[in-house]
């Protein structure tokens, strides 16, 4: 009787993979996507033996064998676990502890796993083996055992993620080595005629090249910029046409200079802009002799901003003045080393000094004789430390009357130099006075201040509910930011803010009615910002036993609260941070195993000599389905480094909307039809004006992204997506039935990782990159990206980008029609060492009409380039011993500057990318690419071959 066995994985191709060993080898097989579907089918089929992965959706591997173990008609049916992501001893030990007969790991040889089948099933047979007895536990013990696996999971990833980290770390360094050793090759380029014309194309500095009648030869676009023209509209103008004619007297002298000294300038003048109006310029140039010729080579700034700088300069000096006439303070000016310049009106009116008095040291005449040692001293001392200096003291006025003021003092600074003082001095008199009748109280309240808090204040009763401020310590100014003069006298009800008010006049209440001190804490808005404080009052009772005054103080905690509020986001940013990492990497795991796993198997399989040709054909097709999905893990993981490390380059072209739209349509078409789900798209712009200027791969990504994430949320209905032209902008929109999302999770899901789940059981697959990607590029593109949702219902996806026309150029239809006809043999010189990546290379250029020539190094392919005259293009890789493929396409260009040299490299960033293109390269193409992409770039290039 053949044997049945029941094969439980969410992976169609490990199905297909162990049906497919099985099968060939006299078993009889059937399958479940999940463990809840594997429980319906042991209801109705009782197989010899179940195989089954750990994490699926619905039911896990776990789950499924504890129910199987507790029931009594299938708890003797061998149960063998076959996993790739639970790969620990303890995993094994867990597993055996449910009843499980065997532990596998993925991937497995398929001969190895044969045997271990085999092995079992004749112990089995000859009965050396029986059903394993488990240990009915309850379901806490259970849980907690599930809850232990499932930590120690998170552990094994926080130990990957650090050694990730260190392998980062060291990789940084390599880099940074290889980034000094650039910098040292490309030092030598500086002194090549190709850099003095790139310094002079991409000089901010206005450049110009005439001749002596005034005739404009080359100019630099900061020329051009200049006087809002092109630079070949520049060129049709001479020197005379752009200087207004007032400057014909000055340059008449400065061409005599000129000639007399072979040089001129700096002088200030004006150029005509395109639009009419004058453009500030400041020239300076020299003489060149060329081959007896003689020109006049010459640099000019535009000095706009300058210019109104120095307006602004005037305006503000003149503010300056008339501020300064109605000031209701003092104010002086200094030079740096203190001598007075400067003072104002009410200068004078405070120290009774007229203002040619007051300058240099004459000001320190009106300081009262006992504060003018101390504060000459002072001041000198502030001078030499280049600090703002402050200082209450008294002026005697020549009518005999003493005013106090305070003065302070800032340094006027230009750059990093100092070039004076600017001050004021304010009358305090008045505060003065008071201070010193409250000398008296205070003295009696110094013993409660020294045995109270940090902030000290004393507060008179004047009626039921009013309190007015007599005294507070220094403390309190500095932790409210509050003057004197807005709390001394003041009720507490303009002092205190709400809502601490109405708490604070509640607590007072208390403490006079319970004549006991009454503590609590507060939380106040003042200048300073948040204030949060201890606070503690405590009335003063006389003799007759009335409460008249109020002793309060404040402890300030705001420091330690702040402290322990941004622990506690630091913590829960951490925790959020280790959890998506963990769920990322663990999820990262399983998506590359799961294509491994494939790979590995189904090339195992096709060596089968016994294989039909259409079975191998499924298993071909298998791997390259694999492979294509693991090249595109690593492909977002790579796009989403490379954005974060801020590599990303934009490489804009024209472009046809409608058609990009028609290959993402076709692209995700089937998978539609196969989910039974209605898949339609609109264009806005007809076929002849559909041309925009922008990044083509990065457009045709996103729309792939959003589209296929639409496809992969929506079991049942339709998807529709197109765009529209709004203003000086195209919205794209992507409207689906699927799943929707939720309120809380609308923004989170643009935040990379998102889309990873941290349970056993994930019903959609992916990395979590999709969205954060398709944000990142689109912000690069200009553009915003948002979304509207009903969980349940569907959700529609926006985005735009800037709406550049293209010009209404036909594109040309031999190309299209005609593709890959070569009209004569052509020879292609491929510089590639590695040997089997040559010998596909060979395959896919196997033409009667095509010579391939093979170097395997930079050094060759130079000399072969030298020697072949015949050779029409180059297929150059970038890394290869000797000499890269960087350095050779520079060279070849040297000397072939007209032959075409497509770069095919591994290397994938936009850096790489854009050196290979300054070096020279025609072209770039990303290994591993198709046969039928390369073979359309070469047609782009020898078509008229």
């Amino acid at each position: 009787m053949m044997i049945k066995i029941l094969i439980v994985d969410d992976k169609t191709e490990n199905i297909y993979l162990l049906q497919s060993m099985l099968d060939t080898n006299g078993f009889k097989t059937i399958s479940a996507k999940n463990g809840a579907e594997a429980l319906g089918l042991l209801r109705t089929v009782i197989p010899d033996l179940i195989i089954a992965d750990i994490l699926m959706p619905v039911m896990d591997g776990f789950t499924l064998c504890r129910e199987c173990k507790k029931d009594e008609l299938l708890k003797n049916i061998p149960f063998f676990f076959y996993t790739a992501t639970y790969t620990d001893s303890k995993d094994e030990e867990y597993a055996l502890s449910l009843g499980a007969d065997r532990f596998i790991l993925k991937p497995q040889d398929p001969d190895d796993f044969m045997k271990i089948i085999n092995d079992f099933l004749n112990e089995v047979k000859k009965k050396t083996v029986h059903p394993k007895d488990t240990i009915q536990q309850t379901e806490d013990i259970v849980l907690k055992e599930y809850n232990e696996v499932l930590i120690r999971k998170i552990e094994d990833k926080m130990l990957q993620t650090e050694k990730a980290e260190k392998e980062l770390r060291r990789y940084a360094e390599q880099l940074e080595k290889e980034i000094l050793e650039r910098k040292k090759n490309e030092s030598s380029l500086r002194n090549s005629e190709e850099y003095n014309r790139l310094l002079f194309t991409t000089s901010p500095v206005g450049l110009a090249l005439c001749s002596m009648d005034g005739s404009l030869i080359d100019i630099n676009p900061a020329y051009a910029r200049i006087i809002g023209r092109t630079i070949e509209e520049v060129l049709k103008l001479k020197y005379w046409d752009i200087t207004p004619e007032k400057y014909m007297v000055q340059e008449a002298e400065q061409l005599k200079i000129l000639k007399e000294t072979g040089h001129y300038g700096k002088y200030e003048k004006e150029y005509i802009h395109k639009d009419g109006h004058l453009v500030p310029v400041l020239l300076q140039g020299l003489i060149l002799d060329r081959d007896g010729d003689h020109f006049v080579w010459s640099s000019v700034e535009d000095i706009t901003e300058r210019k109104k700088a120095e307006i602004a300069l005037k305006e503000s000096q003149h503010l300056f003045q008339t501020l300064s006439q109605v000031s209701p303070v003092g104010i002086f000016r200094t030079t740096a080393d203190g001598k007075t310049t400067y003072v104002n009106p009410k200068w004078t009116e405070l120290s009774g000094l007229s203002h040619e008095e007051a300058l240099d040291s004459g000001w320190l005449k009106a300081v009262h004789p006992e504060d003018g040692g101390k504060l000459s001293e002072s001041w000198i001392k502030n001078l030499k430390s280049k600090n703002e200096s402050s200082a209450e003291y008294r002026f005697l006025h020549s009518d005999g009357s003493l005013k106090w003021v305070l003065g302070k003092a800032v340094p006027e600074m230009v750059g990093n130099d100092i070039v004076g003082y600017i001050g004021t001095i304010t009358d305090i008199t008045k505060r003065k006075l008071a201070e010193e009748d409250l000398q008296i109280n205070e003295k009696q309240l110094s013993t409660i201040y020294k045995t109270v808090g940090d902030v000290i204040y004393y507060l008179v009763i004047e009626s039921e509910g009013v309190y007015r401020f007599i005294s507070v310590s220094q403390t309190f100014y500095n932790v409210t930011g509050l003057s004197p003069e807005m709390i001394i006298g003041k009720l507490v009800t303009d002092v205190i803010p709400e809502p601490s008010l109405s708490v604070v006049l509640g607590k007072y209440k208390q403490a006079i009615e319970e004549k006991t001190n009454i503590k609590w804490e507060e939380t106040s808005e003042y200048p300073t910002g948040k204030l949060i404080g201890e606070v503690c009052i405590n009335p003063v009772i006389d003799r007759n036993g009335i409460c008249t005054h109020l002793v309060g103080s404040v402890h300030d905690i705001t420091s330690m609260k702040l402290a322990e509020e941004e622990l506690t986001k630091a913590k829960d940013k951490a925790e959020e941070s280790d959890r998506l990492k963990t769920a990322f990497l663990h999820n990262i795991s399983h998506e590359i195993r799961t294509p491994m796993n494939s790979i590995v198997g189904f090339s195992e399989l096709i060596t089968d000599p016994d294989l039909t040709s259409e079975t191998r054909n499924e298993f071909i097709k298998t791997i390259v389905q694999s492979s294509n999905q693991l090249l595109s893990i690593i492909s977002q993981i790579v796009s989403m480094a490379t954005l974060e490390a801020g590599q990303v380059l934009i490489y804009e072209k024209e472009v046809s909307l409608n058609s990009i739209c028609k290959i993402v349509f076709d692209q995700l078409r089937s998978e539609a039809i196969g989910k039974n789900i209605s898949l339609k798209y609109n264009t806005a712009l007809p076929e002849n004006e559909d041309k925009i200027i922008t990044d083509e791969t990065k457009l045709i990504q996103v729309i792939s992204n959003l589209l296929g994430n639409a496809l992969k949320f929506t079991k049942t209905g339709s998807i529709d997506f197109g765009y529209v032209v709004k203003a000086n902008y195209l919205e794209f929109y992507f409207n689906d039935t699927g799943i929707g999302i939720p309120n809380d999770l609308q923004e989170k899901i643009f935040e990379r990782f998102r889309q990873v789940e941290l349970s056993l059981t994930r019903e959609y697959e992916g990395s979590g990159l999709g969205l954060s990607i398709s944000k990142g590029y689109i912000e690069l593109l200009g553009g915003k990206i948002w979304l509207t949702s009903t969980l349940g219902e569907g959700s529609k996806f926006y985005f735009t980008i800037p709406y550049m026309k293209a010009s209404l150029n036909k594109i040309s239809e031999e190309k299209l029609t005609d593709k890959y006809v070569l009209k004569k043999t052509i020879t292609i010189l491929v510089a590639e060492d590695e040997s089997n990546n040559f010998k596909l290379l060979t395959k896919y250029l196997s033409n009667d009409h095509i010579v391939v020539l093979h170097a395997c190094n930079g050094i060759e392919a130079v000399e072969i380039c030298k020697k072949s005259k015949q050779i029409n293009l180059v297929l150059m890789d970038l890394k290869m011993p000797e000499m890269d493929g960087f350095e050779a396409t520079k060279r070849i260009k040297v000397f072939r500057p007209d032959l075409p040299v497509i770069a095919q490299t591994a290397y994938a960033r936009d850096v790489d990318k854009t050196k290979a293109f300054s070096c020279g390269c025609s072209d770039f193409l990303s290994k591993p690419y198709k046969k039928e992409e390369l073979l359309t770039m070469i047609n782009e290039y020898l078509t008229s071959a």
